[in-house]
């Protein structure tokens, strides 16, 4: 699937399921993929932490609304080479705190916005 370069992070971490056998079957549980596509009832993330479930559903919705834009001019896509999408998906693993540090910024907007949320 074509991604922006932002999103080749989640290359790997997507299963897409057009007859569901259960989520072990996808991989989405015990390991695996983190992104579940449901045929024609939408997507399941899951993660370890609220933080990096909310990065992975976070960075899949910025791609595919990239990916629709993309689609909408009719041009050529332009694909990266395979190494340099396994380059920026390692860089991108490598900082775990990655998602840890979007989901305390956005919190942080949050509670300087209205902080009552947290009742």
């Amino acid at each position: 699937m074509p991604v922006p370069d932002w999103g080749r992070h989640l290359e790997e971490s997507c299963a897409r399921g057009v007859h569901l056998k259960g989520l072990q079957h996808h991989g989405v549980k015990g390991g695996g993929a983190t992104v579940l596509l449901m045929a024609n009832h939408g997507v399941m993330v899951v993660g370890p932490t609220v933080a990096e479930t909310f990065d992975e559903f976070y960075y899949f919705e910025r791609a595919a609304q990239s990916l629709l834009t993309c689609h909408s001019t009719g041009r050529e896509f332009f694909i990266l080479p395979d190494q340099i999408a396994a380059l920026t998906e390692r860089e991108w693993r490598d900082y775990g705190q990655l998602s840890v540090d979007l989901f305390d910024n956005l919190k942080g907007m949050l509670d300087a916005k209205d902080p009552s949320y947290k009742n």
